[in-house]
């Protein structure tokens, strides 16, 4: 009987031992491919924010000086922080509308000055949702037909509050620096701009210097902004770990390896075939120490089953986790987690 039960805590420890091994290797697998998965797409990331910024900084900041030089509102700096309250910011200025305009658009200007392509080039998904954001705002400000553009209009032209704003007003050229706006057009929107059934007979809407032009590469701005963002999910290093998987884990083969492992090695060398300290012996009769066991191996292996099940589990669930690539997957999880809380 003895060696019954010296045999049964031999065989739960180094069961359990190497299934305490087995999940540390599947883990430590998972982490190791999910982050060679998020590297790749991190550095894919990397690469199309330094495309996005060649594609929009320098005619950006063209964009905000033209704005400045045609209007009345003043600001310390060349850019602006739209880290700041730009509406508020506006309200305050002679020309409001095309302030908050332009506040906009060096706002982004000044958010991808700070890409360094020869460094770590990154954005933040807060400066992501901020050029969003942004590049939505600036759709509707250069809508055509709207107040707010026909507003920028008056304020850019000097246009008296008496005098109505030109039926055509959304494509007569009212924007000195329209060469670089034009450039642009021409070189990103070549298949666009060729294939484009002019708007205003006998002209070229898209010249540049026109709210037109403007808008149309703010629809740009808003497909490239949105695709950015969507890129953005599943870049962060320190976030591509299934976080409750790997606490799951560390937690149940903690418990585990007590139950499996601690328990069954301590009574392995404290058993009744190994022989107990004597001072346990001279109180304890031999045959109830042997009885007493059983009940405790018992306990044991039911400990072990149960542990053991539950990592299985969710090694399970680890094996059908992915990434989130997308916007909708992050806040669908998000969900997720917050109804299980």
């Amino acid at each position: 009987m003895a060696f019954t039960q010296a045999w049964l805590f031999s065989a739960l420890a180094q069961a359990t031992a190497a299934i305490v091994g087995l999940t540390i290797a599947f883990t430590i697998s998972s982490y190791t491919t999910r982050r060679e998965y998020v590297l790749d797409r991190t550095d894919k990331y990397r690469d199309e924010i330094i495309e996005f910024k060649g594609k929009y900084q320098y005619v950006f900041d063209n964009m905000s000086t033209t704005l400045k030089e045609d209007s009345t509102f003043h600001y310390d700096k060349v850019r602006f922080d739209l880290n700041d309250d730009a509406e508020n910011w506006a309200e305050d200025q002679l020309d409001p509308k095309t302030a908050e305009a332009w506040a906009y658009i060096s706002g982004i200007a000044d958010i991808l000055s700070e890409v360094d392509p020869n460094l770590d080039p990154d954005m933040t998904r807060e400066q992501v949702g901020t050029i969003n954001q942004g590049s939505e705002k600036l759709l509707g400000y250069f809508a055509n037909g709207t107040d707010v553009s026909k507003e920028i209009y008056r304020e850019v032209v000097e246009l008296s509050e008496d005098s109505d704003v030109p039926e055509e007003y959304y494509y007569e050229d009212i924007f000195d620096e329209g060469r670089r706006v034009e450039s642009w057009l021409s070189r990103f929107l070549t298949t666009k701009y060729d294939n484009q059934v002019a708007t205003k007979p006998g002209d070229m809407p898209l010249s540049g210097q026109n709210f037109y032009s403007w808008a149309t590469l703010f629809e740009e701005l808003d497909r490239d902004a949105k695709h950015i963002a969507s890129r953005s999910v599943g870049t962060d290093v320190n976030d591509f770990l299934n976080q409750e998987f790997s606490t799951n884990i560390i937690i149940t083969n903690i418990k585990l390896s007590i139950v499996g492992i601690f328990i069954p090695l301590l009574l392995l060398v404290s058993s009744p075939g190994a022989k107990w300290p004597e001072f346990i012996a001279s109180y304890v009769p031999y045959s109830l120490l042997s009885w007493l066991l059983y009940p405790v191996e018992i306990l044991l292996v039911f400990a072990v089953v149960y542990y053991t099940s539950h990592l299985f589990h969710y090694m399970l669930v680890d094996l059908n986790y992915e990434v989130p690539t997308t916007m909708r997957e992050v806040l669908g999880s998000e969900d997720t987690d917050s109804g299980n809380d």
